[in-house]
């Protein structure tokens, strides 16, 4: 797990940062965001179970139950004991299984294109056909679908490229594990509603997963929440527009630590 700290010569605050990525990426989601953190702030980003550099779990469990404990314990490791958390999409869920299970460990918290809710009959029927059809048609299968689906018409070649290099590089049975988690998630509305810390809820306009409106819904429904609302973006903001994610970063750590 690559772990950072945003320093200014030996000097630093310990506060902290861990960005949780999203399917089917890994934690190189947020390469362009981390440089961008400000200085005194400690900066961790694990690879979830399966996917990166990070190995397949004994019994395949890929569950956001067993992903929340994974990086749970990648904290206690690391010596951090409360922490900013921000989860992209699938890493939203994570985050808010971390919440649910060990709220001692979160600060503050932010949701990038993701939500508390559980899949509905369809969502889950179409987690099924997916993990299917990588398995019978292998990841390229994925390619097109997935880039339509997570990034903005417009978003550049490099972006593109990356997103397309994390999604070949998924192991299969990744896949199957992963969507299966998500497919069997549980509804955790209320443990965000319950959550005393600042929450931010980010998303781009162009997101076809999870919409403007949904996002102030999700903001109202906590206590204390902003929604940070990127223009002319898809679902995987952190990507396609590094330079909003981080200053959304530091004004949640600066709310966390106020």
């Amino acid at each position: 797990m690559p772990a950072e700290v945003r320093a200014s010569g030996s000097f630093y605050v310990m506060r902290a940062l861990v960005f949780i990525h999203g399917y089917p990426l890994d934690a190189t989601a947020f390469a362009e965001v981390v440089p961008r953190i400000e200085h005194g702030v400690k900066v961790l980003t694990p690879d979830l179970l399966g996917f990166g550099t990070s190995p397949w779990p004994p019994g395949g469990d890929l569950s956001m139950e067993a992903q929340a404990d994974h990086v749970i314990s990648l904290m206690e490791q690391e010596g951090v004991a409360r922490a900013t958390v921000i989860g992209l999409s699938m890493g939203g869920y994570v985050a808010l299984a971390m919440l649910e299970r060990a709220p001692r460990f979160i600060e503050g918290l932010a949701l990038i294109g993701s939500k508390p809710d559980p899949d509905d009959e369809a969502g889950r029927a179409k987690r099924d056909a997916q993990a299917a059809a990588v398995v019978a048609e292998g990841r390229s299968s994925l390619v097109a679908p997935m880039t339509g689906a997570l990034l903005a018409d417009d978003a550049d070649l490099v972006t593109r490229a990356r997103l397309r290099t994390m999604i070949e590089q998924t192991p299969l049975e990744t896949y199957v594990g992963a969507l299966e988690g998500m497919r069997d998630r549980v509804d955790r509305s209320e443990v965000l509603q319950g959550f005393e810390g600042p929450v931010t809820v980010q998303v781009g306009t162009d997101d076809p997963l999870v919409s403007v409106d949904r996002a102030h819904e999700i903001a109202a429904s906590c206590r204390d929440a902003t929604v940070d609302v990127v223009d002319g973006i898809g679902h995987l903001v952190p990507m396609e527009a590094p330079a909003a994610t981080a200053a959304m970063c530091n004004a949640l750590v600066a709310r966390s630590n106020g």
